[in-house]
Order: structure tokens, then C-alpha cells, then sequence
């Protein structure tokens, strides 16, 4: 298999972004320009910066509006092959995923670099707010307080408002980095911040952001035994029901 990468960021940058947030572009994948640019924009809305990494497979080729790193494999991609390639090639201190149909909070990443700074973590996780529409498509939102939401137990879920899928919580029994959890609607994936595990140390710009979210965080984290993982209490992301590849 072979692929090209395109618009790759320079590695030598003082500058450089502290995470990467890779995406799977399904060749398959309905309305896939529509929900690659509103991703795209919600990627360029984060309070700090950071580096995308979309991953197009058979042969696809991104729409020349998208300047952000793109490659593209000349075979089709499972979504776990897609993972795994963008996680191979991504370069920064931290990555995560992001669906093409899921949104993050506009301070999300900020908050969860700040939260493992702070803690020392190798791997936090967000928690999501669900969506029964494509409203949150194009919206800005914070990360909102965790208890004025709602957990429901069932699966698929039903339309509420302010329904938390429950998974950073613990609510829902699923934790950690590759928990998929799969229904009739679709496929959907816990967004997660981890640490790749050849950065020696956090630089300077990671000290800063613990500083600051040192108060914040206090109160705010928990960890769960046997797992070295630590959950934001607070909706990071909204979550589609309605897409899987």
C-alpha cells in the first residue's frame, strides 16, 4: 500500500502545535466535503492551536480549500487503519481523534493538555454531549459543567436534551483510549488525548498551561483503578448518532 502526504507541517517550527487531531475520511463517507469543512473549521476555532491530520484512503484526494496535513493511501482503510496510520505519522507531543461528524468544544483540547500537565497523565478523556441532529455541526460551544446534564442508560440512546453519553464518566462501563461502541445508529469513539510515547518531556508551553489550569483541575479529575487514565469532568465534545464506517 502506498500513500502522499500533503501540506505537512514544519517539524522544526519553534511554534509547532502541542497536539494532533487526526480524522478518517471515508471514500464512502455521505456528504464528506460538507462535513470536512465544518470540521476543518472547528479544528481552526480551538482556543489553542493544533496540527490536523486527515487521513483520506482509496485513492481520495482532499478539495483544494483544505489547508491543513492531509495523505492519502491508494487503498481503502478500515477506520482502525486509518487510526493507525495517522497515529504513525502524527509528530506532536499529544494526539487525539475526532470523527468527521463529532465536535469539539472550542476550549476542549486546552482544557484536556491542561488537565494532563497538570496531573502528570499520559491519557485523558472527555466526555460527550449527545446529538440528535446536525445542529452541532457548525456551532461554537465551551465545555460545559458536567451536572447540568443528564445520563440515561439506554442504548440506542433516545432523544433528550442535554443527554451525556456517560463513558468519561464511568455512567456507561466503557473507558479507555479504543472503547467503540457500536448500535444500529452507527459507530462512535470516546475522544481521547494521550501522550505519544516518545515525547521525553513536556516543553515549556505545557508548564504554562499547567499553571494555569492547576485551580481548575483540582476537584475536577478522577481516576479509576486499574487504569492509569484521568476523566475531565466536563462535556468536551458533541457526539453524532447518526454515522459509523
Amino acid at each position: 500500500m502506498k500513500f502522499r502526504s500533503f501540506n505537512a507541517p514544519d517539524s522544526n517550527a519553534p511554534d509547532r502545535p502541542l497536539v494532533t487531531v487526526f480524522c478518517a475520511v471515508w471514500h464512502k463517507q455521505p456528504n464528506k466535503l460538507e462535513l470536512l469543512r465544518s470540521h476543518w473549521e472547528n479544528l481552526k476555532a480551538q482556543s489553542i492551536p493544533v496540527e490536523p491530520c486527515y487521513i483520506f484512503d482509496n485513492g481520495d484526494v482532499a478539495p483544494d480549500w483544505l489547508e491543513a496535513p492531509w495523505h492519502s493511501f491508494d487503498a481503502p482503510l478500515t477506520i482502525y487503519e486509518a487510526w493507525s496510520a495517522a497515529t504513525a505519522l502524527a509528530q506532536t507531543n499529544y494526539i487525539m481523534n475526532l470523527n468527521m461528524d463529532d465536535r469539539l468544544a472550542t476550549n476542549a483540547v486546552q482544557t484536556m493538555v491542561a488537565t494532563a500537565a497538570a496531573t502528570k497523565s499520559a491519557l485523558v478523556g472527555g466526555e460527550w454531549l449527545v446529538s440528535f441532529d446536525e445542529s452541532h455541526l457548525e456551532q461554537d460551544f465551551v465545555v460545559e459543567d458536567l451536572w447540568k446534564t443528564n445520563f440515561i442508560a439506554d442504548w440506542p440512546p433516545k432523544a433528550q436534551a442535554d443527554l451525556r453519553l456517560g463513558s468519561g464518566t464511568g455512567e456507561r462501563g466503557t473507558y479507555g483510549l479504543g472503547d467503540t461502541l457500536e448500535s444500529e445508529t452507527g459507530g462512535a469513539v470516546v475522544s481521547q488525548l494521550f501522550r505519544q510515547p516518545n515525547a521525553d518531556q513536556i516543553d515549556r508551553r505545557l508548564d504554562l498551561l499547567a499553571n494555569a489550569g492547576q485551580q481548575k483541575m483540582q476537584n475536577h479529575t478522577h481516576s479509576y483503578d486499574r487504569r492509569p487514565v484521568l476523566f475531565r469532568r466536563g462535556l468536551a465534545s458533541r457526539i453524532s448518532t447518526s454515522s459509523g464506517q
